[in-house]
């Protein structure tokens, strides 16, 4: 699962890159986060252009051009190199009258090596299925917490650490929030993991004291919680959410 994990990291930068060249940068560089498409099992840009996005289709193992949300074009990422993914790139963005250069630069660094301009990428499908049926079931999970907790904004993968999540206020006041997400394995958790961490005038709230959760903890390394992803139900995620929430804004 790792070797996947990294090999599918590695591929939404290019969808990073097409965001960071063809989209009007912001501050908090929410300009190059991405949608998953629970329905088409995709990652997708925010627009540029004339409505055209670019995807990471996880069914596939595709790079697909959209117009106007339907596919204009695609490439195996599994059957190309690194440079031919990089110059097709470059042709459907001229093809659709994008003026910008298409540049692979970034200003945040990964974890992994540089890949090199001959690489081919290899996923396991198996791999690819579960990561999927993960997003998609955490998509449900914060939609569902959103809405019913009043929180602005909506749930957006994040190229550089690579994990669902949103951010928002929990209280009228706004001084109480709540960042939360699906994560990939890391430092904290060694398979996927469901987080929420506070936030109380601009400063983490300490958890290694809180206590709470049905499912999950609160950390003692790290301020925040978090769940298992192994198993777990939407409502389970939702529960999990709701009493995180609860926890910090008594805090």
């Amino acid at each position: 699962m790792r070797n996947t994990i990294e090999e599918l990291h590695l591929a939404a930068q290019y969808l990073s890159a097409a965001a960071i060249s063809f989209i009007e940068k912001k501050d908090d560089d929410s300009h190059t986060n991405l949608a998953w498409s629970s329905v088409k099992k995709r990652m997708e840009t925010h627009f540029f252009g004339d409505k055209c996005q670019l995807s990471l289709n996880l069914k596939k193992a595709h790079l697909e051009w959209l117009k106007e949300g339907k596919v204009t074009a695609s490439t195996d990422l599994q059957d190309r190199r690194h440079a031919q993914n990089l110059s097709w790139i470059k042709k459907q963005a001229a093809a659709n009258g994008i003026t910008e250069d298409f540049k692979y630069e970034f200003h945040y660094d990964l974890p992994y090596k540089k890949l090199e301009f001959n690489h081919t990428f290899k996923f396991l499908e198996g791999d690819l299925k579960q990561i999927s049926d993960n997003l998609s079931l955490g998509k449900k999970a914060f939609k569902a917490f959103i809405k019913e907790a009043k929180v602005k904004g909506e749930s957006r993968i994040w190229p550089h650490h690579f994990d669902l999540g949103f951010y928002g206020p929990l209280n009228k006041e706004a001084n109480v929030l709540m960042g939360a997400g699906l994560a990939i394995p890391d430092d904290l958790e060694n398979d996927f993991y469901f987080y929420a961490s506070g936030y109380k005038d601009e400063k983490p709230i300490t958890t290694k004291d809180l206590k709470g959760l049905t499912k999950g903890e609160f950390k003692t390394n790290w301020n925040g919680a978090t769940l298992s992803a192994k198993g777990i139900s939407v409502d389970e995620v939702g529960k999990f959410l709701t009493e995180s929430s609860d926890t910090y804004l008594k805090a």
